[in-house]
């Protein structure tokens, strides 16, 4: 467990006891590619770190086309967050697009750490942060860009996307087809060379 302390040692210093302590909140749990873990409808009580693999969330939109809003690998939480903070039912999919380990954060024990660990407190309301960055950015950059730009503007933000999800996990992560990306890839590679 120590990828969650060194992840939360980004927000404030843990010591080696406050570590230990907050580690046996967690349940380490492992699961396949391809495995939901919660599907539109349930009720999101749980948060997930990701040790190793991946996972995203996802739903369909008007047209039956996937959609993946949010991409997690290693060293990155996942959860439905609007279903966590309050009680509604899941609008997407959580899902690992790979084989995965994970550790798993109940929502009771979660509030409860919330009142009484700060630093806990203060680890969730920045990673609350980046998720707002991350979903204006996304906001933004659906509605103004190509389809183009967004994967140039996603190449020079999060180049590594692109070397460890699959295709077509990104392609509906930035609202085009499998075969417009490999096209936009191919065109990049023989730019570089």
């Amino acid at each position: 467990m120590a990828e969650l302390i060194d992840t939360l040692r980004n927000f404030a210093p843990w010591s080696e006891a406050e570590a230990g302590a907050l580690q046996g909140h967690f349940k380490a749990v492992t699961v396949k590619k391809g495995q939901t873990l919660l599907q539109k409808g349930d009720l999101c009580d749980r948060i997930f770190f990701i040790r190793n693999g991946g996972l995203r969330t996802w739903f369909y939109d008007n047209k039956g086309r996937e959609v993946t809003r949010y991409i997690g690998l290693p060293g990155n939480f996942c959860t439905t967050l609007d279903s966590f903070i309050d009680g509604s039912a899941c609008k997407e999919n959580v899902e690992a697009f790979a084989n995965s380990e994970i550790l798993l954060l109940h929502r009771d024990t979660h509030l409860e750490l919330r009142g009484v660990n700060s630093k806990w407190e203060r680890a969730y309301v920045q990673l609350m942060e980046f998720g707002y960055v991350l979903t204006t950015w996304r906001l933004i950059s659906t509605l103004s860009l190509s389809a183009e730009e967004r994967f140039e503007d996603l190449r020079a933000r999060a180049p590594h996307l692109l070397r460890e999800v699959p295709d077509r996990i990104i392609a509906s992560y930035l609202g085009m087809a499998p075969e417009y990306l490999s096209r936009l890839k191919a065109k990049a590679l023989r730019v570089k060379s």
